[in-house]
């Protein structure tokens, strides 16, 4: 008798890629429930629970009738590690959606896939999500704008690196409130990060579909016809309208409430207009050769322009 394997969706990336766009798509497919970052919700030093947040399904925490379930299955299981957290979690899921259902974990992050790869009676298809280094590059300039106290010595983004990298980030941690003012130490992060992501996928021989976001947001309907080919399913919402996701997503784009943005696939064009990335983008061209080949290589090949 065949073992039934939980089918999971894990889309891999660095932040600010689309990953809770891609996540409430998928959701508008019965097939499919997304539940955001679980990485970053079961984290017990977040306490995320404990903040009782919005859901994008509109409740708050507590009352989400996912997380809600996972939360109170946690508070009997304090001791357990992210491991342990992480398999309650899969078995809430099944509890309540039985074994058709495919999860999709926007956590994005390589450990977290490392750990997920490894767990039993589990099937992953990976998408990988990469963005233009200069989209990137200038997202990651507002955040540093928006939000400085993120960026201090004690502030988040030291800690969220302290966490992935351990004692290690001590030794230039001082400096780092100085050089993420700079777009070239983003390129050269973008670039860095996007390798690893990429080799281990080859080196395991994962099953992964390459996603680049400026190709979904330039081109949805072909991207999209793409991804679903990839997971094995047909498209159900031709609009690709996210209003009615089914995902249950605590952790992820802060703007994942807003109606207008989940009406369908918006591109985020800012860094068009901006200059900040001239600089690097000249300095470095092996990064915009690799960028070029990387984040485009699905459209390219449909161009009418080349016809």
């Amino acid at each position: 008798m065949t073992e039934l394997r939980r089918k999971i969706v894990f889309i891999v990336g660095l932040s600010r890629v689309g990953s809770t766009m891609l996540d409430l798509v998928l959701g508008c497919n019965p097939k499919f429930i997304g539940l955001g970052e679980i990485f970053q919700v079961l984290r017990p030093d977040m306490n995320r629970f404990e903040r009782n947040e919005p859901c994008s399904c509109g409740k708050l925490t507590r009352q989400c009738s996912f997380w809600g379930v996972v939360a109170k299955r946690l508070k009997e299981k304090k001791a357990a590690d992210l491991d342990e957290r992480y398999g309650h979690t899969l078995q809430a899921f099944e509890d309540l959606y039985g074994p058709d259902p495919v999860l999709v974990d926007s956590s994005k992050l390589l450990d977290v896939l490392k750990t997920v790869v490894r767990l039993p009676r589990v099937e992953v298809k990976v998408i990988y999500m990469i963005r233009d280094v200069r989209a990137w590059t200038i997202s990651r300039l507002n955040n540093r704008k928006n939000s400085p106290e993120y960026f201090r010595r004690d502030g988040y983004y030291i800690k969220k690196l302290t966490y992935q990298l351990g004692w290690k980030i001590h030794l230039f941690k001082w400096g780092l409130p100085f050089l993420t003012q700079w777009s070239v130490y983003y390129f050269m992060l973008w670039y860095i990060q996007n390798k690893q992501i990429r080799d281990f996928l080859k080196r395991l021989d994962i099953d992964y579909f390459s996603l680049g976001y400026d190709e979904l947001g330039m081109n949805p309907d072909l991207m999209m016809k793409k991804i679903f080919e990839f997971l094995g399913e047909d498209i159900i919402d031709p609009d690709f309208c996210s209003t009615n996701s089914q995902s249950h997503i605590l952790v992820g784009n802060t703007k994942k409430l807003e109606s207008k943005r989940r009406q369908g696939i918006f591109y985020d064009n800012r860094w068009m207009y901006r200059n900040e990335w001239l600089r690097p983008a000249a300095l470095l061209p092996k990064i915009m050769r690799y960028n070029a080949e990387e984040v485009y290589k699905n459209i390219k090949d449909h161009s009418i322009w080349d016809n």
